[in-house]
């Protein structure tokens, strides 16, 4: 697998510049219908990203994140739907790291 937080251009790409984008990591998860864990909360960003030491940071960040609900929302949303898709899981276990229980569609955690 190609590096785990790389997104698809197909899937999108920055609102901004155009870029590519990047997942950041995978915040929240929870147990899908099937018994499985699925990402329900993911951040991304562009992958021009400088590093937040780096003195171009904070123009950077104002270009990219003046309105984030307008520009990344819609993208967050649509890239959320893409990892939630079973072709995925290997992805989202690579970036979150593997579950340690298991889940039974009727709530019992076995170790």
């Amino acid at each position: 697998m190609e590096n785990p937080g790389s997104i698809p251009d197909a899937v999108g790409k920055c609102p901004i510049c155009g870029a590519p984008i990047v997942i950041e990591g995978i915040d929240a998860c929870e147990l899908g219908d099937e018994g499985h864990w699925l990402p329900a909360e993911v951040s991304i960003t562009c992958s021009t990203e400088p590093d937040v030491d780096a003195a171009d940071w904070r123009e950077w960040l104002d270009g990219h994140f003046s309105m984030p609900y307008v520009d990344w929302l819609p993208l967050t949303n649509r890239v959320l739907s893409w990892l939630r898709m079973p072709a995925q899981r290997e992805r989202v276990e690579a970036i979150s790291g593997p579950f340690e229980e298991s889940v039974s569609l009727n709530g019992d955690v076995a170790g």
